[in-house]
């Protein structure tokens, strides 16, 4: 593949990105729901966590370009007042907080924590990170 020429394409690699890690997400939060699938509590209070991150989502990038008319359906954020770049920078931000998201869910629900961990109610344990501690 040619490197990016334009703006557009920068735009297109960018926002192409985000597309996946969305997907990497969703994949995520389905294998997370279908180990708990027998646990209504959970998929109730899990299911409105990830709601909520969306909202956060969206006003974490609105903070950083306020006034911005990002939309998180569309393939192209715009805004008149941060010019052709925007949209570039809107995806890679929403890249940026999707993958440190699917890194927190997979680290609590599908590595798991340390066995023993008295707070961890609903997350999965990993026996094999029983008694290991980073040192």
């Amino acid at each position: 593949m040619a490197p990016a020429q334009t703006q557009v394409d920068l735009t297109q690699i960018s926002c192409s990105k985000y597309k996946n890690a969305e997907k990497g997400l969703n994949r995520t939060f389905n294998q997370i729901l279908k180990a708990h699938d027998s646990e209504p509590k959970f998929t109730k209070a899990f299911q409105e966590a990830h709601r909520t991150r969306l909202i956060f989502r969206n006003a974490h990038i609105r903070s950083f370009y306020p006034g911005s008319s990002l939309s998180p359906v569309s393939d192209n954020p715009s805004s008149a007042d941060y010019g052709s770049v925007y949209p570039m920078c809107a995806c890679d931000l929403q890249t940026e907080i999707t993958s440190q998201r699917i890194k927190q869910l997979r680290a609590i629900w599908v590595v798991g924590i340390e066995a023993g961990n008295v707070c961890g109610e609903s997350a999965a344990v990993n026996p094999a990170r029983s008694g290991s501690r980073d040192k």
